[in-house]
């Protein structure tokens, strides 16, 4: 990257992992083709589409580890982050759905996904949120088999180039006792955004039951406007700052296998 000036994927050394194969795909990343020799029709057409400029931004960095990572190992789920709520008493199945469509319409990275274009990361907002998976026990009601199947929905692996990176499971034991299922990949929230989710949920959901209108306001700023704000920072402004806040802060003198040097 530093002598040739381009952004080679990882991944791309394993496909012909050798002085000349690293030669052809440095070439194709100059010409912007990425790695190339990818068949399949859904990721074709992704990495082919011209994005949006209004709905695709690059990664904040935060979003860029998390997608490496997933690169290395698209099967860990190592960084997904669920909520199992039980909800007792009458439930209107179809408010909440209304509910929670409403909710992935006002946060853009609930429509997120993630490819590759040029050798990059994109992310790209889409028009439609994860739909809500409905699973029926009441027959035979059993509260273990329903917390089984939210662990299993918490440890299925996401799919980030095709979506969705939040995965929303009801499962009915009875007409006045559900299990909630909430699955959030890391790359498009945190623990914060999960109680904002959550939080909101509960005032909408009270709200459209009682006939009210949405207590909610409207968002003026979304993710994507932070990444662009981010990128047209000065780096270099950036470290003046935390140089000057880190000034005379004191240095951990953790135990080592050898001596710190002074620099």
């Amino acid at each position: 990257r530093a002598e040739l000036r381009t952004d080679v994927p990882f991944g791309g050394f394993f496909d012909d992992p050798t002085v000349a194969g690293t030669a052809a795909l440095v070439a194709r990343c100059r010409a912007g083709d990425g790695p190339g020799a990818r068949t399949d029709a859904a990721t074709a057409a992704a990495l082919t589409a011209p994005p949006d400029p209004a709905r695709s931004a690059a990664l904040s960095s935060a979003q860029a580890r998390l997608w490496f990572l997933h690169q290395l190992n698209p099967a860990d789920v190592s960084y997904h982050l669920p909520v199992t709520l039980r909800i007792r008493g009458l439930l209107d199945v179809e408010l909440l759905d209304r509910v929670l469509t409403e909710l992935t319409d006002r946060h853009d990275m609930l429509r997120s996904t993630f490819a590759e274009r040029d050798c990059r990361p994109v992310q790209t907002i889409g028009a439609r949120g994860p739909r809500l998976e409905r699973i029926d026990l009441s027959g035979r009601p059993d509260p273990e088999r329903a917390r089984a199947l939210a662990a299993d929905r918490a440890d299925r692996p996401f799919d980030l180039e095709h979506g969705p990176v939040l995965r929303l499971t009801l499962i009915r034991l009875a007409a006045d006792d559900h299990v909630l299922g909430l699955v959030l990949h890391h790359i498009a929230g945190d623990g914060w955004s999960l109680e904002v989710l959550l939080a909101e949920l509960s005032e909408l959901y009270a709200a459209y039951a009682a006939g009210e209108p949405s207590p909610l306001p409207p968002l003026e700023l979304g993710y994507l406007d932070h990444v662009r704000q981010a990128e047209g920072r000065d780096d270099a402004d950036a470290l003046g700052y935390w140089t000057d806040q880190l000034a005379g802060a004191p240095v951990l003198d953790l135990p080592t296998d050898h001596p710190r040097p002074p620099v």
